[in-house]
């Protein structure tokens, strides 16, 4: 191939790739290997529903010991680039006090000790009294922007936040799923399972006051449908909202040391 022809093909190639969120999951996954996190990159599941195959951008884990306690942490990752427009979310007045919203699945012989724990541990977990966002504004709507083509926008369209809510609880329920049948039989009693969106761009939050802030990392509340619910242990069930936390690329780095440091129940 003609240099020139060379050049003119890397440079295609160059503005394909950084219209892809592929950068944003490789600043990801340098990020969590920086923390000595296991990072696991696209990982591809059946969705049994929808009979289609489905991919989790990143799963990390890292396993820790408290007391008498082994267990491990995985965070389920999905990534996200909307750079030319904010993610926009309303803060009300919802704030998350409930234990319930900690993703864990545990050994069905542990169960009531370890909620007992989490109970009591709570008030210490950063979730506690966070505000709770419940509601997302399309950002083409709010700025009067072309929506992409059908094609073209492969799930970044017209409501790009509510495709990767909807991506984050489908990736939630498989990893559910698969550590149940694990946790009886390996070596961790307890796994806290925690749904993030990354995103490279712009976080912005809305209050009914009238206040607009630029945020780093928000709690978004979920709630789930009978479908979507999610086994704790043995036959035990949640249908509790869960928490998805968004944060941005530029603050994950720190996020990683509040989850370690404040994340962490036992």
């Amino acid at each position: 191939m003609e240099k020139t022809k060379l050049e003119d093909l890397k440079e295609r190639i160059k503005k394909k790739f950084e219209l892809t969120g592929f950068p944003t999951e490789e600043q990801t996954s340098l990020a969590l290997q920086k923390a000595g996190w296991s990072v696991i990159r696209n990982v591809r599941y059946l969705d049994k529903d929808e009979r289609t195959h489905k991919e989790i951008d990143i799963t990390a884990i890292k396993d820790f010991k408290r007391k008498e306690f082994y267990f491990k942490l995985i965070l389920v990752i999905e990534c996200k680039k909307q750079e030319n427009l904010p993610w926009v979310f309303f803060q009300g007045t919802s704030k998350i006090e409930d234990p319930m919203t900690i993703n864990l699945v545990c050994r069905s012989t542990v169960l009531d000790s370890t909620f007992k724990y989490l109970e009591k541990r709570f008030k210490e977990h950063y979730y506690f009294g966070r505000d709770g966002y419940t509601f997302s504004i399309s950002p083409y709507s709010i700025f009067d922007e072309k929506i992409p083509g059908k094609d073209e926008r492969k799930g970044t369209g017209e409501f790009p936040i509510g495709f990767a809510i909807n991506q984050t609880i489908d990736n939630l329920s498989e990893t559910y799923s698969r550590e149940l049948d694990l946790v009886e039989k390996a070596t961790p009693t307890i796994i806290l399972i925690y749904p993030i969106i990354v995103l490279n761009g712009d976080l912005v939050s809305y209050s009914a006051s009238g206040e607009l802030k630029i945020e780093e990392h928000l709690s978004y509340l979920a709630n789930l449908t009978s479908k979507e619910a999610l086994s704790v242990a043995g036959k035990l069930w949640r249908f509790k909202p869960i928490v998805i936390d968004f944060v941005t690329l530029s603050y994950l780095e720190n996020f990683l040391r509040l989850l370690e440091e404040k994340g962490v129940i036992y």
